[in-house]
């Protein structure tokens, strides 16, 4: 299984145990980014459906436009989680931020407030510790980065409905 290690938890170890901590204010931003990542997951599944001619919108250049917009929603989506996981600290820095929308300008304002905002991606292994359902591994260089995001959303046009910032989306 994939997915994304949540970059706003605080790694501690006390004793011998590793923790993983966390605000209580911060619980509300950590499902925000759950549900995103979610939808992101079943954005791309249905990208791979069309292509791989499963589903159709029966006219090509629709069909085209429904995945280039899936695309761009997916980039949104990946910057928004970022947000999400990065909210007080751009709060703190942009008192506009929920304005912003604009994927390249909000990872620009994310690089400048958490230079390690952009989700981490894994994978989900087995483990032999009895202590823990599965291990992650560091996915390797098959995915997203940050610069490609930009320049893939920037690719899209600005053609399609998008959200204007997380907390106004009514479907991810």
């Amino acid at each position: 299984m994939e997915g994304y290690a949540f970059p706003g938890l605080k790694n501690e170890t006390w004793g011998t145990q590793q923790t993983w901590r966390r605000d209580v204010s911060m619980d509300s931003d950590i499902q925000k980014y759950s549900e995103v990542m979610k939808g992101i997951k079943l954005r791309i599944d249905v990208i791979h459906r069309f292509l791989s001619g499963q589903l159709g919108a029966h006219y090509v250049p629709t069909t085209v436009e429904t995945v280039g917009l899936q695309f761009r929603k997916t980039f949104e989506l990946i910057a928004f989680a970022s947000l999400a996981a990065n909210r007080q600290e751009y709060a703190n820095a942009y008192s506009d931020f929920a304005k912003h929308w604009e994927a390249a300008k909000l990872v620009r304002g994310l690089r400048h407030v958490n230079p390690n905002f952009y989700p981490k991606p894994v994978v989900e292994t087995p483990t032999t510790d009895s202590r823990a359902l599965h291990q992650l591994k560091d996915r390797q260089n098959d995915y997203l980065t940050e610069d490609e995001l930009v320049e893939a959303h920037g690719r899209c046009g600005g053609a399609h409905a998008c959200c204007k910032s997380l907390w106004e989306c009514d479907s991810v």
